[in-house]
């Protein structure tokens, strides 16, 4: 993923993992991204932590059952 404002541009590699449902990975990530941002995190690391929960998200069926806690992500091996 490419992400790109007036001042930077930074690419997030992709995670591999095995897909059960994609419903809520948009969702999950631009929630995630959006959250740690407003928390004051740096950019790389809210795209970090929101790529993380979006992988996460994809091993579970469902939509609201999928996103992840953030403790889960903070503490998943991916």
């Amino acid at each position: 993923m490419v992400y790109g404002d007036a001042q930077t541009t930074q690419s997030v590699a992709g995670l591999k993992v095995k897909a059960v449902d994609t419903t809520a990975a948009g969702d999950t990530f631009i929630g995630y991204f959006l959250a740690a941002v407003q928390a004051g995190k740096k950019l790389r690391a809210s795209l970090d932590l929101a790529n993380r929960a979006a992988a996460l998200s994809v091993r579970r069926p469902g939509a609201q059952a999928s996103i992840p806690v953030l403790a889960e992500v903070e503490g998943a091996k991916i």
